[in-house]
């Protein structure tokens, strides 16, 4: 049985957040909503009340500035995991980019947590940030050169937050999804029992983060300049070599 009762999944954004939380789904134990509660995020009011199994489902407009995009997640949720998997779980959870934000309030507000927080390299982030904001169709306002502050914001307050206490759990993105092997060790470094994780699922996951890889565009060079002068890779090798729970395995391709 876990040792805890909630999850919480964050990172910079455009790092694997969304990801990292269907991984993390596959899971029997584990369900957890994907920015379920941004009002309540944003205003500092997440409390355990929020992830009673009713109210998780009972979508109201002042909950999030999306409260049909939130409704129709959830249904995707009941439909690929089943009507029970919400009841049946024992930890539950949302995932939030901005977690970064409110470390301070989940010790306050929570206390059996742990926070799954996720970091990808900085020429990936900013590229994705990017291509987001040369797309009119794409309401995303944030381009490359400003991926980098928040990528260096979210890295810097999430290692002062782990030698602060918090139970923050880093794992790299292409180290996590690399492999099912991988994904399985995350799992256990959760204190989850990967036996009870659905395999075809997980598999699926890692193999979607492979495909995805393929199709990876060229990066500016001014941007690639910018990243190499501005990012702070000390920060970054710290979180990697020295607290990231599957720092001893390897980058792996897919089964």
């Amino acid at each position: 049985m876990p040792d805890f009762k909630y999850l919480f999944v964050g990172g910079c954004a455009r790092s694997g957040t969304t990801a990292l939380t269907h991984l993390a789904n596959a899971h029997d134990d584990v369900a957890i909503g994907i920015e379920r509660y941004n009002s309540a995020w944003g205003n500092k009011r997440l409390t355990p009340d929020l992830f009673e199994e009713k109210r998780f489902f009972e979508v109201r407009d002042t909950d999030t500035r999306a409260p049909d995009a939130v409704r129709k997640r959830l249904e995707e949720f009941k439909e690929n995991h089943g009507a029970d998997k919400y009841a049946m779980a024992r930890v539950r959870g949302d995932k939030n980019p901005m977690i970064t934000r409110h470390y301070d309030m989940l010790r306050e507000n929570f206390q059996s947590f742990k926070i799954a927080f996720i970091v990808r390299n900085p020429f990936s982030v900013a590229l994705s940030f990017q291509k987001r904001f040369e797309n009119k169709n794409d309401t995303f306002r944030s381009d490359g050169f400003q991926a980098i502050n928040d990528w260096n914001s979210s890295i810097r307050t999430t290692l002062a937050a782990i030698k602060d206490g918090m139970p923050i759990f880093v794992v790299l993105y292409d180290r996590v999804l690399g492999s099912l092997e991988n994904a399985l060790a995350w799992f256990d470094a959760l204190g989850l029992d990967p036996d009870k994780a659905d395999l075809e699922r997980v598999r699926y996951h890692v193999n979607y983060k492979k495909s995805m890889e393929s199709k990876t565009a060229q990066i500016h060079e001014s941007m690639m300049d910018a990243i190499s002068q501005r990012c702070q890779f000390g920060v970054y090798r710290a979180l990697a070599h020295e607290h990231c729970v599957l720092r001893h395995a390897g980058s792996q391709a897919a089964p």
